[in-house]
């Protein structure tokens, strides 16, 4: 298994858990793994999922679970397969009976699930929450308190 990252902070966290560490910048050799990779998660989108679909095998799948980049990403021919698969895409067909039933399911299993670490920021320090997250190589998260 392979995980792609911007940090070399990112990199040592991979592989620690038995994941093969790929730079975001090294185009050559996402090429090279993607060119052999049957399934893709992608939460990026922008230039590398469109760099990562070109050099799939067509029997692949490349799985879009978010565009954090913020960026869209267009698939340049009809292999491999692409799916969405992202919170948002099934809410429509949801009520909001539904809707709130699953929430409050899926938060019954968040203490057990893993997640970085947080800094806490008093609802008053958005902008300096904005500013460590866009800060590269961070390993902590910003969170908001919405009680101060």
């Amino acid at each position: 298994m392979y995980g792609i990252h911007r940090s070399a902070v990112h990199a040592e966290r991979l592989e620690a858990m038995g994941i093969i560490p790929v730079a975001q910048h090294d185009a050559q050799r996402i090429g090279t793994v993607a060119a052999r990779t049957d399934v893709v998660y992608d939460a990026t989108g922008g230039p590398l999922a469109e760099a990562i679909l070109s050099a799939m095998p067509e029997q692949g799948m490349f799985v879009c679970y978010g565009l954090l980049s913020g960026q869209t990403f267009r698939q340049q021919r009809p292999a491999p397969r692409v799916a969405w698969f992202h919170i948002r895409n099934g809410l429509d067909a949801l009520s909001a009976e539904a809707w709130r039933a699953e929430f409050d399911r899926i938060w019954l299993n968040l203490p057990a699930s893993g997640y970085s670490d947080v800094t806490v920021y008093p609802l008053a320090e958005w902008r300096r929450a904005i500013g460590t997250y866009r800060e590269g190589g961070r390993t902590r998260k910003p969170l908001l308190s919405m009680a101060d």
